[in-house]
């Protein structure tokens, strides 16, 4: 299994890299510079579920419209809006306004919400005993190494009371 996902990897560098090869033979430029122009308009799209408003995203762009264009604003303000914890993927599109001018168009995929902690089949613990080990929290984006960490935190605790075949 491993070496299956190692050769796609591979093989995925390889053909990003000869691509990228190609087009700068060609002198043809991968995407327009809009340094140094101005931002006339900032847009947010949601892909899937809308998880904060957009006033909070706004709040984590570091970039405003009038602002001048500056990538490393840009890079900054995505860098920001992942630290929230809410997003999973998060990509900015730039289409010229004509005059100098630049729109921007944040798209931010959000993670799911966790809306319930549920435990079923669990006789011989406590619904209480059993959150003590769950770090995960209603209301909180998911986080999936949290996940996995309660998940074998549960198993441990199910396997120290005699319990080696549960499942989590």
């Amino acid at each position: 299994m491993k070496k299956k996902i190692r050769l796609c990897a591979i093989v995925a560098a390889l053909l990003l890299l000869s691509g990228q090869s190609l087009t700068w033979a060609q002198g043809i430029p991968v995407q327009p510079s809009y340094e140094n122009t101005t931002v006339q308009k900032i847009t947010i799209t949601h892909v899937g579920p809308q998880a904060v408003n957009d006033d909070y995203i706004r709040s984590n762009i570091r970039i405003k419209p009038g602002d001048t264009y500056v990538r490393t604003v840009i890079d900054d303000s995505i860098k920001n809006l992942y630290s929230t914890g809410y997003f999973y993927n998060i990509r900015v599109g730039e289409e010229d306004a004509g005059a100098g001018d630049v729109n921007l168009t944040f798209f931010v995929q959000a993670k799911p919400i966790i809306t319930d902690i549920q435990f079923v089949g669990n006789e011989h613990i406590k619904r209480r005993a059993l959150m003590k080990k769950v770090s995960s929290k209603v209301g909180a984006p998911l986080d999936e190494h949290k996940l996995f960490k309660d998940t074998r935190d549960i198993l441990k605790k199910y396997q120290r009371s005699g319990r080696q075949k549960t499942t989590v």
